[in-house]
């Protein structure tokens, strides 16, 4: 705080010198004090210490901002999707880090790799007109993937134009990626952006970073540590230039020696911030150090259920069953049949009119510190991550889900929060009734 108490112009001569008596010197001091305690102290009574600490939060603070506000007048970008912005509140807000995790081939660096071009497009369409800096770890740099993607939201453009907006940044390490941080970015956003501004930086991925460190406490330790410096790092600067965050990180699998669960057991609690659910054991990576960091954490999931894709030369057909009738369908942008690429890493590259299969997935909000929970199902397609809402012929309904009796380390305040889609999930893993084309 600036000001000392003696500096403040709203307390009279008389009660300045009652503070000095008292050895109070900070505005924080008299604020944070319990009102008994500060009558004892200044020989004064509650009321009238009450009214002090009015007076002193008044002259402390004369310009205090009012944070709705300013969360309000905050720009954000589309991330390609509009079911995923829903979720995000609105797309990927600036001065905040919003966190992606999720396993291997769920989709994580698809949308990662998305945003850095929907950050180019221009406000009208949910862009903001800006450039965007990737660092990654992966020795090869993804620039395929980035032109696929640009021919679909730039399809007049060529690819090396929109990627001419992309800078890349390859980091071995935790030193490099500090070193990045608090020299060379900064630098460059001040002397390499003359024509559009970087909005947005993204760091793929975090995880395979932490990898460098030892599994002992020592090595712990040094992880922790060196988190600390990355996260203040990343806060000053989209802080200072307005800049959006995204960091993907990866998951692991949470082991636990005592299998009775209790709600007091660290496992049960750590489920509210780790992604962890009833039906999966992952939960994500680099622990609480990094978690009290992060202002949004959106999880992706990838279910068992599938859809059957079939790629045009004017657009995507997509159904139920392999050789079914198309229950939506999404236009083919120009350009893109020529480089179509499937994602989904268990198929190979599909040729002109043949059908192959996508996973569908999941994306949820684990937490935010602005964000109520939400969720939503996506694809992800030769264009890009979509939702589609597939609009189903009519067919006889299986029989009912059947009920089983659950293992005794879930307790039923967990299973409260599982939807049906889950719960056919967990219950196919014991026994498969019902409607098995669902799953």
């Amino acid at each position: 705080m600036s000001k000392s108490l003696q500096d403040l112009d709203v307390l009279s001569h008389v009660l300045k010198q009652r503070l000095l008596k008292a050895d109070l010197i900070d505005p924080f001091e008299v604020l944070v004090m319990d009102t008994g305690n500060l009558s004892k102290r200044l020989n004064m009574s509650a009321s009238e210490c009450q009214k002090l600490i009015d007076v002193v939060a008044l002259g402390a603070f004369p310009d205090v901002e009012d944070w709705t506000s300013r969360f309000n007048s905050m720009d954000s970008f589309t991330s390609g999707d509009s079911a995923i912005d829903d979720v995000l509140g609105g797309g990927i807000r600036e001065q905040s880090l919003l966190e992606i995790v999720g396993a291997s081939s769920v989709g994580k660096s698809q949308l990662t790799m998305q945003s850095l071009v929907t950050v180019q497009l221009p406000f009208e369409e949910g862009g903001l007109d800006a450039r965007a800096i990737l660092i990654h770890a992966s020795k090869a740099p993804p620039t395929e993937r980035l032109s696929t993607i640009a021919r679909t939201y730039f399809p007049e453009s060529h690819p090396n134009d929109i990627l001419s907006n992309i800078s890349l940044l390859h980091v071995r390490d935790f030193q490099c990626l500090q070193h990045a941080l608090d020299f060379f970015i900064p630098r460059f956003l001040v002397d390499g952006t003359k024509s559009k501004p970087v909005r947005l930086i993204a760091v793929d991925s975090l995880g395979e970073l932490s990898r460098q460190f030892d599994s002992n406490a020592h090595g712990l330790a040094q992880r922790n540590a060196s988190l600390l410096r990355v996260v203040d790092s990343c806060k000053r600067l989209i802080h200072k230039y307005r800049l959006s965050l995204v960091v993907v990180n990866g998951v692991s699998e949470a082991i636990q020696e005592n299998q009775i669960a209790t709600m007091n057991s660290y496992g049960v609690q750590s489920r509210a911030f780790s992604g962890q659910s009833v039906h999966s054991t992952k939960q994500a990576q680099l622990g609480l150090i990094w978690a009290h960091n992060v202002q949004t954490r959106l999880m992706l999931v990838r279910t068992l259920r599938k859809v059957h894709v079939k790629v045009t030369e004017s657009e995507i057909r997509m159904s139920s069953t392999a050789n079914g009738e198309a229950e939506a369908r999404l236009p083919m942008p120009p350009k893109v049949e020529e480089s179509v690429m499937n994602i989904d890493r268990r198929f190979k590259k599909p040729r002109k009119d043949e059908t192959f299969a996508v996973h569908k997935r999941r994306a949820h909000v684990v937490y935010s510190t602005y964000l109520s929970g939400g969720k939503c199902e996506f694809y992800i397609l030769p264009i890009g991550v979509r939702s589609v809402e597939m609009t189903r012929p009519d067919r006889r309904k299986g029989s009912p889900v059947p009920t089983c009796a659950l293992t005794p380390a879930i307790s039923q305040s967990h299973t409260q929060s599982i939807d049906d889609d889950e719960a056919k999930i967990w219950a196919s893993i014991s026994f498969s009734d019902g409607d098995e084309e669902d799953l």
